[in-house]
């Protein structure tokens, strides 16, 4: 408790200098530990400990997981070849999980050199590093049905017994199929997993996912439709032909503007940004947030972004791109507590424990109801939630919602 109440005293200067500290000596206690296992399995000491392997001796007499077990014996192992990786995990140059993937790959004559170049990577990059120079073959395209799952209500679900492998449909150049078609295994398995994005090698990546029948349905159908084009270059058409409507629509990028940055409107008093101006932000900012710390750190977020005006909406500032620029939805929020203080941007995030659920577009009342006049009245009806694209289809019976806000479009 006087730890915490210590923490709580300190600015957050001191906090940050502190945390530092701390990680450097955590930092060179993790490279005491690695050196002190690679000693132990060196001389194989786990076996006058009752442990069959290092990797048990770690998890049954030390209480590591299974990760940490893992994680430490590789590093262990490796620096026992290369010491250099003891220094370099020690000073926060390399970190558990980047020793993990480069040691195999680490020898006598590319040690120096890979070393270097994997100097404050993160995993991820190491991953396309390690792919660099050890590449791998290209993954056929494929479709497989996964095995379907059989539990009845109140039974432990049935133990495998030698089920039969589904079928697998490759697909390989113009010939593929998309018929995916195969006999239910009756067997149970576990939840799905992550989507897999797996570098090869260079430009070249391993995608597994695992989709709906739906979107198998769609597949075929869209391959009926493309004859002679293999599953990888549909996929590509169609996050292509999505990307352009999504940036066409949030970011106002097409390929005949109707407008130049000249031309937009950029006067006060509105908060919509024109097209123009969100094409050349966009454009200036790379599609990333461009927040930078007092050390000069670029934050390196580039999905939910958001345009940030540097002299607030709120206090007259204008569109212009000169006051625009983009942001994450972290650093736009901090920008804006130093524009507006804490207790008035708390009100604006969500909390953890609240559902929200968004407001509808439109309301439409059956045909003989009348439209309420007032808000007290509205609570007597069950008017009908009715999408954005049919509003033009019913449009005597349509009353724009109290939230709503009609789309500008540049």
């Amino acid at each position: 408790m006087e730890k915490k109440d210590e923490l709580k005293s300190l600015t957050d200067d001191e906090l940050l200098l502190r945390l530092s500290n701390v990680l450097k000596q955590s930092r060179r206690v993790e490279a005491v530990l690695v050196a002190h296992i690679a000693e132990v399995d060196a001389r194989r000491l786990f076996e006058r400990e009752a442990s069959s392997s290092m990797h048990k001796y770690c998890t049954d007499v030390l209480h590591l997981s299974d990760a940490e077990a893992y994680l430490r014996i590789a590093a262990a192992r490796a620096s026992r070849r290369h010491p250099a990786l003891l220094t370099m995990l020690e000073d926060g140059r390399l970190h558990l999980s980047g020793i993990a993937v480069l040691a195999p790959h680490l020898t006598n004559n590319n040690c120096e050199k890979l070393l270097a170049r994997a100097t404050k990577k993160t995993k991820g990059e190491l991953l396309v590093l390690v792919a660099e120079i050890a590449p791998k073959v290209d993954v056929a395209p494929s479709i497989r049905k996964l095995p379907e799952r059989r539990e009845k209500k109140g039974q432990e679900p049935p133990e495998r017994s030698s089920p039969e492998p589904a079928n697998e449909h490759p697909m390989s150049g113009a010939a593929g199929t998309l018929s995916g078609k195969s006999n239910p295994v009756a067997e149970t398995r576990p939840a799905d997993k992550p989507p897999i994005m797996e570098p090869l090698a260079p430009s070249r990546y391993r995608v597994q996912f695992t989709a709906s029948a739906e979107l198998h349905d769609k597949l075929e159908r869209l391959a009926a439709l493309m004859p002679g084009t293999d599953l990888v270059s549909m996929i590509e058409a169609a996050v292509t032909e999505k990307l352009e409507r999504v940036e066409a629509k949030r970011l106002g990028k097409v390929k005949k503007p109707r407008k130049s940055l000249e031309e937009a409107d950029t006067s006060p008093g509105v908060r919509g940004i024109s097209a123009p101006v969100k094409r050349f932000v966009w454009e200036r900012d790379q599609g990333q947030c461009t927040y930078e710390s007092t050390e000069g750190r670029r934050c390196p977020e580039r999905r939910g972004l958001q345009f940030h005006h540097d002299d607030p909406y709120g206090r007259g500032g204008d569109r212009g791109a000169t006051n625009v620029r983009l942001m994450c939805v972290t650093h736009n929020l901090y920008m804006g507590e130093m524009d507006y203080g804490k207790e008035k941007m708390d009100q604006y995030r969500r909390s953890a424990d609240r559902v929200r659920e968004p407001s509808p577009s439109f309301l439409l009342f059956p045909d003989g109801v009348p439209m309420p006049n007032s808000a007290q009245e509205s609570k007597s009806c069950h008017p009908v939630v009715l999408p954005w694209d049919l509003r033009r289809r019913t449009a005597t019976h349509l009353k724009p919602a109290p939230s709503f806000r009609q789309p500008r479009y540049a």
